[in-house]
């Protein structure tokens, strides 16, 4: 069971990871503070994961945060597998699908998952659109 200095901590960590996303990251940007921008860049490579790569990579690309954009899609490359099934790859642009699942750099047990992984995801999307519109 997780105790209140626990469930604080996860809490703290969160509110962190949004006023570096919504805050702190824009503003140092904007008033070009390279220090507390660079900061806030090694805490979000930080906290990369399967389900926020592709997103952290647009928040740095709009931010221009070169070093972070790039570790987002290289984290997205060596994941691919689990990436692929975070609700935030149903959501790429096909651009973006493409230049992904066109890398050299991409991981997976052969390129015949890459296809199993695509047709896949767009049956299912196709599907479950099919079926909301009923």
């Amino acid at each position: 069971m997780l105790s209140f200095k626990g469930l604080l901590k996860i809490i703290l960590l969160h509110v962190w990871i949004l006023i570096c996303f919504q805050v702190l990251l824009p503003a140092a940007n904007l008033l070009q503070l390279t220090e507390v921008r660079d900061a806030c860049c090694d805490f979000l490579k930080g906290q990369l994961h399967s389900t926020n790569c592709l997103g952290i990579r647009a928040f740095a690309d709009v931010h221009s945060c070169a070093d972070l954009m790039a570790a987002g899609h290289s984290f997205a490359e060596k994941h691919f597998s689990e990436v692929v099934q975070a609700d935030e790859f149903l959501s790429l642009p096909s651009q973006q699908v493409e230049e992904l699942i066109c890398s050299d750099q991409l991981t997976v047990p052969s390129e015949e998952k890459v296809c199993y992984y695509i047709l896949f995801i767009f049956l299912f999307m196709r599907l479950f659109s099919a079926r909301t519109c009923v």
